[in-house]
């Protein structure tokens, strides 16, 4: 936003300097009453012309489309800055899913099986208390990844929405 106001200011500027391409020639008819005057009324008539050649304002010109120029620069970069953040937002935000996805899909059922049957070995003399605990562990660090994942994916989801909602012109 800051920058569209940068690019209006710096036509506006623009705007002015080219205005003074032109010469503001001036006419004035003036009538002055003074009865200790002779005859009571002056009359006068005056015109003024601005002295200079035509290239007079040419620097202050060059000037303001240099400056406006420069504004409309910065405002494609920043756009192009928003939207490249834009895009490697999305992109963290697919990744998060999918890496929830894979943990809650694919990895979640088989960690809980493979726990599962090794209890069910323990209970019957199968897998010693050593295997057990070792696979509860296993199943723990299981579980705190997957709460990493669902927090990534949070994160990205609230960054993505920030982003958009900034980028269409709302406050945050």
């Amino acid at each position: 936003r800051a920058a569209e106001a940068r690019v209006i200011a710096a036509d506006a500027a623009r705007e002015l300097a080219r205005s003074e391409r032109r010469r503001d020639v001036q006419f004035g008819l003036e009538a002055e009453r003074e009865p200790a005057d002779i005859g009571g009324v002056t009359w006068g008539v005056s015109m003024s012309v601005p002295l200079g050649g035509a290239k007079r304002w040419r620097g202050e010109q060059q000037r303001a489309e240099a400056d406006y120029d420069a504004a409309v620069l910065e405002r494609q970069q920043l756009r192009r800055a928003a939207t490249a953040e834009l895009d490697q937002l999305q992109h963290a935000l697919a990744a998060a899913a999918q890496r929830r996805t894979e943990y809650e899909q694919l990895q979640g059922p088989a960690a809980r099986q493979s726990l599962d049957g090794l209890e069910l070995a323990y209970r019957r003399g199968a897998a010693t208390l050593t295997d057990l605990l070792d696979a509860r562990r296993s199943w723990r660090e299981f579980e705190s990844d997957l709460i990493d994942a669902r927090l990534a994916h949070a994160s990205a989801l609230a960054r993505w929405n920030a982003a958009v909602t900034a980028s269409e012109g709302h406050p945050r």
